[in-house]
């Protein structure tokens, strides 16, 4: 918790995403996936998704990756936002 926001983060272990990927994602552009740990592809819709909605929460999402080495995504959401 940070005063009146919660923290979350979540962490995969799947394939990671390149320093430009990330930037996009950021930027929230959709990006095309590349293919996962289990044969799985995606366009990072579901990604956008989240963020349209953690920031129309009053939040925040980032992330943190590398090739090969998975991801941890955070967000943040207004702790008045969990009461309701």
């Amino acid at each position: 918790s940070q005063g009146d926001r919660i923290e979350v983060r979540i962490r995969d272990t799947g394939v990671g995403m390149s320093e430009d990927d990330l930037a996009r994602v950021i930027r929230s552009e959709m990006i095309p996936s590349d293919t996962g740990t289990d044969g799985e592809t995606g366009m990072g819709l579901g990604l956008y998704l989240c963020r349209e909605f953690v920031e129309q929460s009053g939040g925040r999402l980032w992330a943190e990756s590398a090739d090969g080495e998975g991801t941890i995504f955070h967000f943040t959401i207004a702790s008045t936002q969990m009461s309701s």
